[in-house]
């Protein structure tokens, strides 16, 4: 079974726990091109990024398993400029995707009361001129995340639950049931190769410190709540005026 996954240390994590494990392979993509790749192979599965969902609600979608923050850990952090009195922009670096693009927006708008502009780009050089929002390990090699805001904890603020980053989507619900039984227990297993501390080499040891603290915020086994973040992400854009209708998904 072919598992489509951003390339991210929490995916990597991922797949160390199953390197072993001859009914996956994971192949890694750009996150903004893993919804694209999923709809090209009827059998794949992917960890789509949740707001894909608004334009492919036809995916069926995981109630099992995904991946969730419940903590400041996180895949996207925000930097502001110094002394920076009001933010009338943010620009997106990294592995930009959905999530980035759409909540950004309704983020500053519900927590920060403003109405900021949002510059795209597909750089991932950051600068102390500018605000902006970080996605991917380019926070974790240099040690940026210790200046920067948890995108996950702005938005666990702003909804009052877990902060749902990807979700397990397929074409196929056969295929979805099929994984959603044979990822269980994968949250364990990624807690023991943390403890074991053999992990993120390509990381500083701030970073790999800072992510053993706070593993256990990572969630790939999903609960109530985290369906429910789900849910709620997805009305935003609606509450917002920017769709006209509330986005149903088809939970496997």
């Amino acid at each position: 079974m072919v598992v489509i996954a951003s390339d991210n240390i929490f995916m990597r994590l991922l797949r160390s726990t199953l390197d072993e494990n001859p009914n996956f392979q994971i192949r890694h993509r750009a996150s903004a091109l893993i919804t694209k790749d999923l709809l090209a192979d009827e059998n794949a599965i992917g960890f789509i990024p949740t707001m894909d969902l608004i334009n492919y609600n036809k995916l069926f979608v995981s109630k099992s398993i995904g991946l969730s923050f419940e903590g400041s850990l996180c895949n996207s952090y925000i930097y502001f400029k110094e002394k920076e009195k009001q933010i009338d922009s943010i620009h997106l670096l990294g592995d930009v995707s959905s999530v980035e693009v759409i909540l950004t927006k309704l983020l500053f708008k519900e927590n920060y009361y403003t109405d900021v502009e949002v510059n795209l780009s597909a750089s991932k050089q950051t600068s102390d001129d500018i605000n902006f929002i970080l996605t991917g390990d380019e926070n974790f090699k240099d040690d940026k995340f210790l200046n920067g805001i948890s995108f996950s904890e702005e938005m666990i603020e702003s909804l009052n639950l877990p902060f749902v980053n990807y979700v397990l989507a397929s074409r196929s619900s056969e295929a979805l049931k099929e994984a959603n039984e044979k990822l269980k227990s994968q949250n364990e297993k990624i807690y023991e190769k943390i403890a074991s501390g053999n992990f993120g080499d390509e990381l500083t040891m701030n970073a790999k410190k800072y992510i053993a603290e706070n593993i256990s915020s990572l969630v790939l086994e999903f609960e109530e709540q985290d369906v429910e973040g789900i849910k709620q992400l997805l009305y935003l854009p609606y509450y917002h005026g920017l769709i006209n209708d509330i986005v149903e998904i088809k939970l496997v």
